[in-house]
């Protein structure tokens, strides 16, 4: 038998996460993974596009649940060119709101991970399938509200 070192004690005190109330938040991502641990692009199982998966937490609120991101990336194989130009300007919003930087070659994934953002959060209900392919029940989730630059 393995015998993991928790004490029924100590998992007694830990409390579960909640979903913060809508409201302006200080964010900071995390975690941003490109890449699965093959070195492949992430891509999105329904669309097949490339993405970025971000985790966001709330500074100075332990008892929130990390907000789980995904940055739908532009591709030039994928979109005509108004859906290419639509997908950049989020993925622009996203950069900006953080204030992550971009240099001539392009954005390093590891430039998101630390960055900080004063920004909206909502909060959304969805429906997860299960995997049989039938409809799960009903969950809240906590998501960013990326605004339009405003130039």
């Amino acid at each position: 038998m393995s015998l993991i070192p928790v004490s029924g004690d100590e998992l007694e005190q830990v409390e579960e996460q909640q979903i913060a109330p809508e409201g302006e938040y200080d964010l900071v991502i995390t975690n941003a993974q490109a890449t699965d641990d093959n070195g492949n692009q992430l891509k999105s199982q329904r669309t097949g596009r490339p993405l970025i998966r971000v985790n966001i937490a709330f500074e100075g609120h332990d008892e929130y649940l990390p907000i789980r991101h995904t940055v739908a990336l532009p591709d030039r194989n994928l979109d005509d060119d108004e859906k290419y130009q639509t997908m950049l300007r989020m993925f622009k919003r996203f950069l900006h709101l953080f204030d992550v930087p971009v240099g001539k070659e392009g954005v390093d994934v590891e430039d998101m991970i630390g960055a900080t953002a004063k920004a909206r959060v909502g909060i959304d209900t969805y429906t997860p399938t299960n995997e049989d392919g039938s409809s799960g029940e009903p969950v809240e989730q906590n998501v960013l509200r990326i605004p339009r630059i405003q130039e």
